[in-house]
């Protein structure tokens, strides 16, 4: 294609990557691919205590816990005491215990724990060739650029560096560079439809740039982000009693990660 361009005179504007070039090829672990949260709760009666593992432990590194007391529910809302809301995770210790006890004049349906836990997307912006089905037989992957392409971190410098990465080791040897050179022109990437499968936007910097640019700590607020983004049928939002149910939250969340991908794009 490069060749021809040069040919006939013609400048190529070129995708990222596959589809609409959100992702390259990388291990299926890369710091710099696509990340999510794994959730878990369970609910406590009212006056009670928990004393054990929290729920999930193992799933992934620990992103933080929390407790909080639901005040009411229904089909599509849960609503939580914004004064109840409290960060644990400093008290989970290495085995994943942790030990809470909460006041008998508590007014409400009953109290919930917490626990948000790091683990990748995993998110294929083209899928590998096994997972296509094919008339004819495909060849056993035996590399990891055999196994599809990876939507990278969005969020993070290494997103950025993964797919500079997959573009120096086995896209731009020295006469590939120098094509480019002569007739490339922009290189961008199409709309970015990778939220089908996410529950959360995440990335592991998160907590510490939203502390830095909001002023307090993500924790405790993380209950009113998970299923925003694929919104199951049978499972409800949470909600806070403040006046504006906790949407301040939720926008000072948006605003970090937009930060954040400011911050990639500009690099």
């Amino acid at each position: 294609m490069l060749e021809t361009a040069e040919e006939e005179g013609l400048l190529v504007d070129l995708a990222l990557g596959p589809n609409q070039g959100a992702g390259v090829p990388a291990p299926s672990e890369s710091d710099g691919l696509l990340w999510d949260l794994f959730f878990f709760e369970i609910s406590i009666p009212l006056g009670g205590a928990f004393d054990g593992k929290l729920p999930g432990w193992g799933s992934g590194p620990l992103v933080a816990a929390s407790i909080g007391l639901v005040l009411s529910a229904n089909a599509t809302t849960i609503t939580l005491a914004q004064n109840s809301l409290n960060d644990i995770t400093k008290s989970v210790n290495a085995d994943g215990h942790v030990k809470t006890k909460f006041s008998a004049n508590q007014i409400g349906m009953e109290n919930r724990l917490f626990a948000y836990y790091l683990k990748h997307s995993h998110y294929p912006e083209v899928q590998a060739q096994d997972s296509v089905v094919t008339a004819v037989p495909q060849s056993p992957i035996m590399t990891y650029e055999q196994n599809g392409s990876w939507v990278v971190d969005h969020f993070s410098a290494l997103g950025a560096q993964t797919t500079i990465d997959y573009w120096e080791n086995h896209l731009l040897d020295a006469s590939t560079l120098n094509l480019l050179k002569k007739v490339g022109n922009y290189v961008w990437e199409d709309s970015q439809e990778f939220f089908f499968l996410e529950n959360t936007f995440w990335t592991p910097k998160l907590p510490d740039t939203f502390t830095a640019n909001r002023g307090y700590s993500i924790n405790k607020y993380i209950p009113l982000l998970i299923n925003r983004l694929q919104r199951p049928t049978h499972s409800a939002l949470y909600v806070t009693d403040e006046a504006d149910s906790g949407l301040s939250h939720i926008e000072d969340y948006g605003q970090t990660v937009c930060l954040n991908h400011r911050m990639v794009s500009d690099s």
